[in-house]
């Protein structure tokens, strides 16, 4: 409880009590010691207040940083490459383009996390921790997400059959082992699900989640626009479902493996070219 003498040093203004402290020499025994406490205590709150207003700014310099050093040497190339009508009608999946993307993508994140590590951030600020039914909720996120595509897609295509021309999209040729496909697999979903959830939902997560999760869905649109216009029937579901889960249940994984699924099958439709035997079935048919 704070005694009268207290309460009158409290109600002063930090003027006042700047000119008390400096009349200490008149103040004996217990007035004396409270006017110290108080001027310390003042003294605290203002040095609180100041490392507060450091740590909003390093919190936004720190957001700019990460997002820079992950994607904007990416989202540079997709963009020159939209604008520049650079996208070739055809994107061949190499062994040495998964490899140096693979090697890009590994450093990176080495490099954001000693960065984070130096920042205060810790491994389970992510949301890491693992266990064996999280691969079945990967699964089911996975068919939910690839449900959505189809819908949306299949709605725009009956609006609009000219947007899925051949031509309007490049065509994606495999030319690589299973050993580089593995590691993009991996650190691919590992990377993008890492920045854009884990880390992302986390430093804003004083923001209304619309807010965030849309924010994420422009950053993975934005390094996708190679791809044309049918990577917009994959990513916007894909972001959508991929962010409320995480806001609803916060954890990565089964979203780093949805990731991996996903991947996984494209690799494996154009390996044995699944799409092309469906599309004979149904002239056939």
């Amino acid at each position: 409880m704070i005694n009268e003498p207290g309460l009158k040093l409290q109600d002063k203004t930090d003027k006042e009590l700047e000119h008390l402290s400096k009349e200490l020499d008149y103040y004996f025994g217990e007035e004396k010691q409270q006017i110290i406490e108080e001027v310390k205590r003042r003294n605290s709150l203002k040095a609180k207040k100041v490392k507060q207003e450091k740590s909003v700014y390093h919190s936004k310099l720190e957001l700019i940083i990460v997002l820079f050093l992950g994607f904007a040497f990416i989202i540079y190339n997709s963009t020159i490459a939209i604008l520049y009508d650079y996208t070739s009608d055809e994107i061949l999946v190499s062994n040495n383009g998964n490899y140096i993307l693979t090697l890009y993508q590994i450093i990176t994140l080495a490099i954001i996390g000693v960065y984070l590590k130096y920042r205060g951030w810790k491994l389970s600020d992510f949301n890491l921790g693992f266990k064996f039914r999280m691969i079945l909720i990967a699964i089911l996120l996975f068919y939910f997400t690839n449900l959505l595509i189809n819908i949306s897609s299949g709605i725009t295509g009956f609006v609009n059959p000219e947007l899925f021309n051949p031509g309007n999209n490049p065509e994606y040729t495999l030319n690589a082992n299973w050993i580089s496909l593995s590691m993009i697999l991996v650190i691919n979903s590992i990377y993008e699900e890492s920045l854009l959830i884990g880390y992302l939902f986390k430093r804003l997560e004083k923001l209304n989640p619309i807010v965030v999760i849309c924010f994420s869905m422009l950053i993975r649109l934005s390094f996708h626009t190679y791809q044309g216009w049918l990577m917009l029937f994959t990513i916007i579901p894909m972001a959508l479902v991929y962010g409320i889960y995480y806001w609803k249940f916060k954890r990565l994984w089964p979203l780093i493996i949805a990731h991996g699924i996903h991947n996984l099958l494209v690799f494996l439709s154009l390996q044995y070219q699944w799409h092309e035997k469906l599309q004979s079935l149904n002239d056939a048919l």
